[in-house]
């Protein structure tokens, strides 16, 4: 969209226009400058003389494209220059030295060239360069006119070239006459044909007519050699009162001997007069009044002075040779060509039309046109105005339009306007079929609006609309300073350094422009405060001690309120809603007092009531530097439940707290002044760098830039919601100086940061840096809109604001810029793949899973959502055949939003059991089936995969796709033998194969999947399904990959399974080789047993020695150590295995384990042949569990690995503090280093520290816990942190309705207050009032935060190092499969972050006011907490809703493809079932929704 540029200088006519080579331009003067621009309102020029500051009081084009700009001490010539350059540049002719210039003109008749200026005095320069015409010259466009009446003469100008006029001394323009004036005059115009000129003063009735007279004797002794031989004499045309302005009729024959020139005056008596040209028999030139015309009566009234007369009712020429130009454009006749075929769709013939158009101007040769207060147009043709002989003109109503303008528009038809045709623009209309003309008018404050006139609408058609503004030149002439927007309604406010408050109206996307000026305030300071009320058009305005409130009623603005504040001048001022009612609230510099006022916004009953007015103790904090609004949603809406956060502010010490009321229910019902303090210190941070800049989202999402080192360095914090305290997510340093910046929260959940730069503006938002580091949150500015030409002033102020539409507002220097977030331009560095528009391609940056991600369906089915994967993937199966069999490219897939809301059913009712027995339709058997994801569609699906790339999944997570297809149905049919925990197993399990045989021979099980079997109670059905997955023999090796060494409770069955595998391994490929059993056979003290073995060894080299040596008694100790001496001969040759079995035959356990570990890295093995030979008691084993496993679980910060370690040693409180607390805490239970020196951990696929399936196993836990009467040492602190964790992490992967899943399971937890948590975890201890002002007994248990994400549920104190490692690109995890480790973002700062929670840097905790205890009650944390879930259950369920509303777009579009399945007829009802849940689950209201979904 295109910018709104300053407005035009005050002054009779600082604004033309000019038709140049098939192309309309118009220049105007604002300040010391000049803007030109061309019919597209395309900016083309800004002229401003080097060194001036003079300003332009007025400008005038000639024919020929010259532009004469008055300056204050001169008039300045420039000419069109189109050398070197495809686009014309004016360039500086020549300057004429002249004193203050109010109006100009030119005149390019008789072949000849002037210039008219008045001021005090009348002067009239020529063009000494004009020569007569060498040939006959080149016709005007209007000659095509029927009336054949209108030619333009052509002169002949030997100019010198740019260069030459710039290097000679020589002056072009020469004086040739001068006339003072009593007056100063305000007007000058010539006649069309060039005979006259008229001049008119302020204030005068008496409108002269100039012309050119013979010389007389006494004009010669006048001459002297400043003067040529130009005499001029002049005639009165007189009027009853004071002529306003007047315009000559443009329509006549130019170097014609008719006299054919008409003047229109406007008087104050309101009547419109024209005057048309009579000379006498003598040839005299004379003028008389041939018509009046009275659009509006007023009393008459002789009162000449200066009065206010707003309802003078000007009358305007429409200028018959640009209709014509319109009309008869060869551009235009040319394209309705190729339109015929288009325009004969409409009901009426385009030819028909045509013609009665050209009878209305055939008849009608002039047109006036009148705008009416109320906004009523009408056009009056003029008939018999310059007939022979002369006859009486005859006037017509053509036509009367009521209310074509709005009101206010009224004042811009008070002065002449500019009328020209557009055939530039109309060529670019590849739909225009009408003739348009475009209307330049300005009112009192400079504003200049341009108005599109379809003549077809006008004269011809019904339609409403025939006027329409479509560009306005209204911005500040002078610096903007300040640019706030209305937080529901489209209504901008600007103010700049000259003491205006502009009020602007943005009326969405348009052809041309999105902002209206609507009015003006005048103010006193150009540092006022004012802002807009969160409800209706209401913006208050502090000045002069004096606080303001007006209303804004169409375009006009009352001021409604007035309040002194002589005692106390405000810094700071903002608005907020709360039950329907508006307040204002004000900091003031004078001992930081803050005041409160409910202010009634009603139509005939304004009031303004003080009901707070208390002090801020910032005495340790120091001077307030800068104020931050906290303008979340609960600012925004009146209809929320959410506490008022009110500011933040920024004090010398370089501390920022957050304010929040923390009494609201004391403040809304005080019937008096409420003087005590009810101000909640929400959240205090100390920060190393001077702040420049603070903004806060809606979310909460607060945005810094500091100074560091002489550059700009930006900080992203979010809020930790529990401990109210905010964490930095992002930190980057900026190579350019910021000016401004701003949030804007979008319709599908998203947050764009804009920044204003020097040169352009960046928008930020969140993405992710890469696949392989997806928990490293990174901002990326992936939008970047310059500054256009025109304002690229260095260090002018830059101003940025969103609208809540989307639009984006910024300012530079007095330019007003608007641009639509749907065109907003895409960096193409950031990305690769441009979508339709910004928001989508920012929602690809995000990496936001589709159902069908392979990482989205496995974490539905861990916590038993098994219907959602079937409903994806049968929606999938569906889509995807359809599509592909009308060869359909595939570009998004639709998801079930419903299935998210159904519960899981695990067994079919019996109405639907027996559902096929009345069927009455085949139509109701196949919607049934449709709607059942089978084993056949399974098959076609997974050959659909191998064929066809899905979008926004790689070819490895297809892959992986492929595996859970094939598996979901068959292991689902296990449910009845399996318990939750044995289904996860089982997925697991079966996905590891798959990968296995089909994706890489090194894929793994990670120990959340073991520990999945560890907790089951079916082990023996699992047991069961590993053996039958691994083929015809089950061996050691199987057992290892499939973690059974360790899941294996009971010490009989894995005793069972070991002599299984033992076989097996002994008759593995028909060797028949002791040794490949001689380790498990040791372990299990079958002595016997491998000695029998060896004697059916015939066939092995080693079977005589091996029989003599077992044939020993090796409990005597002198064998024992002869079967060492073996085991050591044995690890020098490399011979591992064996090495292992003669350990265990001497009976040393302790160097049979760590040969397994260190040589055989197979910690399996070890922990299986030390509960084979010891049992489960046995000391080795615990050794092993604690000082090998344990410091391997710390070191790669495996909270699974270490919740085994702890349940298998059976220290129930640690199993559940593992899931909790920083894993560093548990070193000083290893009592030993003897592994120290063993590095070869054989490390199952790496877990995620921060997994949020933690929360499936803490819950099973503590369900366990509860059935055997056991407790559960949680306390809520932590078990609300493991939540918050959960919904973060999720959120993270782009799963937010997994998000929002969890915030609804577990929302009574959440939600519990500080006093129920602890009646719960201590029921004996109960204090009265719990204060969150404390420091909670629990916060050495505080976990280290995720540095990432939206918010911050994770982090609740201190911080804590973690270290992870990389895992192979070979291994697989099924649940993080695309996700690799990152290392921990770590920010220096000197202070640490501290939470209100902890004592120490809340230093008014000691300065407790006297209701102290009051507020001790009141400010409970839970109540901010509701907020923040509040906040994040919108934010989620928004960013669904565009998932759902995407899916629903996709069906419609392919309607016509998907139509052949039952499943899509009935896509829409049951996407709005799933819509409608989806609503009552997050409860947001209904006004919030319609507002954000813009």
């Amino acid at each position: 969209m295109l910018p709104i540029p300053p407005r035009e200088n005050l002054s009779s006519k600082c604004v033309d226009s000019i038709l140049y080579k098939d192309q309309r331009y118009i220049a105007y003067g604002s300040l010391n400058q000049v803007f030109i621009y061309d019919s597209n309102f395309n900016y083309i020029q800004k002229i401003i003389v080097d060194g001036s500051q003079e300003q332009v009081n007025t400008l005038a084009f000639s024919e020929n494209a010259k532009l004469a700009v008055g300056y204050e001490a001169s008039i300045i010539i420039y000419i069109p220059n189109e050398e070197g350059s495809n686009t014309i540049r004016w360039v500086m002719q020549e300057i004429i030295p002249y004193s203050n210039p109010k109006c100009l003109d030119w005149n390019d008749n008789n072949n000849e060239e002037f210039l008219l200026a008045g001021s005090k005095k009348l002067t009239l320069w020529r063009n000494r360069t004009c020569k007569p015409p060498t040939s006959e010259g080149t016709k005007d466009l209007t000659n095509l006119s029927e009336t054949n009446e209108l030619e333009t003469s052509s002169i002949t100008v030997t100019s010198l070239s740019v260069q030459e006029n710039i290097k000679t001394s020589e002056k072009i323009y020469e004086l040739i006459w001068e006339e003072e004036s009593a007056s100063e005059i305000s007007i000058v115009s010539f006649s069309p044909d060039g005979t006259f000129f008229a001049t008119l003063t302020d204030y005068d009735s008496l409108v002269k007519i100039w012309y050119k007279r013979n010389f007389v004797e006494s004009d010669y002794a006048s001459m002297n050699s400043e003067t040529s031989s130009f005499r001029y004499d002049f005639l009165y045309l007189s009027h009853p009162r004071s002529v306003v302005s007047f315009d000559w009729r443009k329509t006549v024959k130019k170097n014609s001997k008719k006299n054919n020139n008409i003047l229109l005056t406007m008087c104050r008596d309101n009547i419109c007069r024209l005057w048309a040209q009579n000379n006498d028999e003598n040839n005299n030139y004379k003028f008389f009044m041939c018509k009046m015309i009275e659009p509006f009566c007023l009393p008459p009234s002789l009162n000449h002075t200066p009065v206010s007369e707003p309802k003078i009712s000007y009358v305007h020429w429409i200028d018959n040779r640009e209709i014509h130009r319109a009309i008869y454009s060869a551009n235009v006749i040319e394209k309705r060509k190729f339109q015929k075929k288009w325009i004969q769709k409409t009901s009426e013939n385009p030819n028909k039309i045509q013609k009665e158009l050209k009878d209305i101007l055939k008849e009608n040769q002039d047109m006036l046109f009148h705008v009416s207060p109320d906004g009523t147009v009408v056009i009056w043709g003029v008939q018999n105005l310059n007939t022979y002989p002369i006859s009486i003109p005859h006037l017509v109503v053509l036509i009367k339009i009521p209310k074509a303008f709005s009101p206010s528009d009224f004042s811009f038809f008070k002065s002449p306007v500019l009328i020209y045709s557009n055939p530039a623009a109309q060529e670019l209309n590849a739909l225009c079929s009408s003739p348009e003309l475009m209307v330049i008018a300005h009112n009192h404050r400079g504003i200049i609006n341009c108005y599109e006139m379809n003549l077809y609408n006008i004269f011809l058609s019904s339609q409403e609309i025939h006027f329409r503004m479509v560009y306005s030149w209204a911005a500040h002439q002078n610096s903007i300073t300040n640019l706030i927007c209305h937080p529901n309604l489209p209504y901008i406010a600007t103010s700049d350094s000259k003491k205006e408050i502009m009020i602007w109206y943005n009326n969405g996307i348009q052809a041309k422009k999105s902002l209206d000026w609507v009015t003006s305030i005048n103010i006193n300071e150009s540092n006022a405060l004012f802002e807009w009320f969160t409800e209706g058009p209401y913006i208050y305005v502090y000045q002069d001690n004096k606080i303001n409130i007006y209303v804004l009623t169409d375009r006009a603005i009352q001021n409604v309120i007035s309040f002194e504040m002589n005692e106390y001048p405000i810094i700071y001022m903002n608005t907020f809603s709360k039950k329907k009612s508006s307040y204002l609230y004000a900091l003031s510099s004078n001992t930081n007092t803050l005041f409160i006022w409910k202010v009634q916004l009603k139509e005939d009953d304004y009031k303004m009531t003080l009901i707070y007015k208390s002090n801020i103790d910032l005495n340790d904090y120091g001077k307030i530097l800068k104020v931050v609004s906290l303008s979340d949603f609960s600012s925004a809406f009146t209809y929320t439940n959410i506490p008022i956060g009110l500011f933040g502010t920024y004090t010398e010490d370089k501390s920022l707290i957050y304010w929040h009321i923390g009494d609201e229910k004391a403040l809304y019902n005080s019937e008096d002044v409420i003087t005590e303090n009810l101000l909640v210190k929400s959240v205090e941070k100390k920060l190393n760098d001077p702040v420049i800049l603070i903004k806060n989202s809606k979310l909460n999402t607060l945005a810094i830039v500091t100074e560091c080192e002489g550059k700009h360095k930006l900080n992203i914090f979010i809020n930790d919601i529990y401990n109210l305290v905010i964490k930095r997510q992002f930190s980057m340093t900026l190579s350019s100086k910021v000016y401004d910046m701003d949030w804007y929260f979008t319709s599908e959940g998203q947050q764009f940061l804009a920044i204003g730069f020097e040169k352009e503006v960046h928008i930020l938002c969140r993405t992710k840096k890469s696949e392989e580091k997806p928990q490293y949150v990174k901002w990326e500015a992936f939008s970047k809109v310059p500054y256009p030409e025109e304002t690229k002033e260095e260090g002018s102020k830059k101003l940025i604001k969103w609208l809540e539409n989307g639009t984006l507002i910024y300012a530079n220097k007095f330019v007003i810029y608007s641009i639509d977030k749907w065109v907003l331009p895409q960096n193409q560095d950031i990305i690769h793949k441009p979508k339709a528009n910004l928001l989508l391609s920012a929602n690809d940056k995000t990496h936001r899973l589709p159902l069908y991600h392979p990482q989205h369906l496995l974490s539905y089915i861990l916590w038993g959502r098994y219907n959602v994967a079937k409903d994806g993937l049968n929606i999938l199966y569906h889509y995807l055949s359809l599509m592909r069999k009308a060869e359909k490219e595939i570009k998004e897939i639709p998801s079930p939003l419903w299935s998210l809301f159904e519960e899981e059913n695990e067994t079919v009712s019996q109405s639907k059991k027996y559902n096929f027995l009345f069927r009455t339709s085949i139509e109701e058997e196949n919607t049934e089936d449709e709607n059942t994801f089978t084993n056949e569609k399974a098959r076609l699906l997974t050959e659909y995969l191998y064929q066809i790339k899905l979008p926004y999944i790689n070819k490895h997570d297809q892959m992986n796709l492929v595996g859970i297809v094939n598996i979901l149905l068959s292991t689902t049919e296990q449910k009845t033998q399996l318990d939750e925990n044995g289904m996860r197993y089982l997925i697991s399990m079966k996905l590891f194969t798959y990968s296995r045989k089909f994706i890489s021979q090194n894929a793994q099980l990670n120990f959340r999947d073991i520990t999945w079997a560890y907790y089951s109670e079916s082990q023996d059905v699992l047991i069961n399904f590993c053996k039958n997955s691994c083929g015809e023999k089950f061996l050691w090796k199987d057992a290892r990959a499939l973690g059974l060494g360790f899941w294996i409770k009971n010490n009989a069955t894995l005793r069972r399974q070991v002599e299984l595998i033992a076989r097996n391994q002994y008759m593995n490929n028909g060797e028949n080789n002791p040794y490949n059993c001689f380790i498990l056979y040791m372990a299990m003290r079958k002595l016997k047993v491998v000695i029998g073995l060896w004697k059916n060894a015939v066939w092995h080299p080693e079977r005589e020695k091996m029989l003599n040596f077992l044939d020993h008694d090796f409990t005597d100790s002198r064998w024992q150590k002869a079967a060492l001496k073996n085991a050591f001969a044995l690890l020098s040759k490399r011979r591992f295995e064996n090495a292992v079995g003669f350990f265990l035959l001497g009976d040393r356990l302790s160097d049979a384990v760590n040969v397994c570990i260190k040589q055989l890295n197979d910690v399996q093995l070890a922990i299986t042949i030390c509960r084979l030979y010891e049992g489960d008691d046995s000391e080795v084993l615990r050794d092993l569990y604690t000082n090998y496993l344990l410091p391997q679980a710390i070191k790669n910060n495996d909270r699974w690995l270490a919740n085994h370690i702890f349940s298998y040693l059976n220290d129930k409180e640690n199993t559940l503090q593992s899931i909790f607390v920083p894993l560093d805490s548990f070193k000083d239970r290893i009592t030993s280093q003897s592994y120290t020196d063993l590095s070869g951990f054989e490390y199952f696929q790496e877990t995620k520290a921060e997994d949020p399936i933690l929360l499936i196993l803490y819950q099973n836990l503590k369900d366990n816990y509860k059935s055997l009467r056991m407790p559960v040492n949680v306390t809520p602190f932590q078990e609300k942190k493991l939540i918050f964790k959960a919904i973060n992490s999720y959120e993270i992967m782009g799963c937010p309705m997994l998000s929002l899943d969890l915030i609804n399971k577990y929302s009574e937890t959440l939600l519990k207050t500080e006093e129920e948590e602890e009646k719960l975890y201590h029921p004996k201890e109960i204090s009265k009032s719990f204060s969150f002002l404390s420091k909670p007994s629990t916060s050495k248990n505080n976990l280290d935060s995720l540095n990432s994400g939206l918010l911050d549920w994770g982090s609740f104190g201190y911080n804590t190092t973690t270290t992870t490692t990389t895992t192979s690109t070979n291994n697989y995890d099924w649940l993080n499969q695309t996700i690799k480790s990152s290392p921990k973002m770590h920010w220096s700062e000197n202070s640490t972050i501290t939470s209100i929670d902890e004592n120490g840097p809340l230093r008014s905790e000691d300065k407790k006011s006297s209701l102290g205890d009051f507020n001790s009650s009141l400010n409970n944390k839970n109540v901010y907490i509701d907020q923040s879930i509040t906040l994040l259950k919108w934010y989620l369920g928004l960013r669904a809703i565009w998932d759902g509303f995407n899916s629903i777009a996709n069906v419609l579009e392919n309607e016509y493809v998907l139509v052949e399945s039952q499943i899509f007829k009935q896509f829409i009802k049951k996407m709005h079932n799933g819509l409608k849940k989806l609503s009552k689950l997050i409860n947001m209201p209904i006004e919030i929704i319609n507002c954000v979904l813009i």
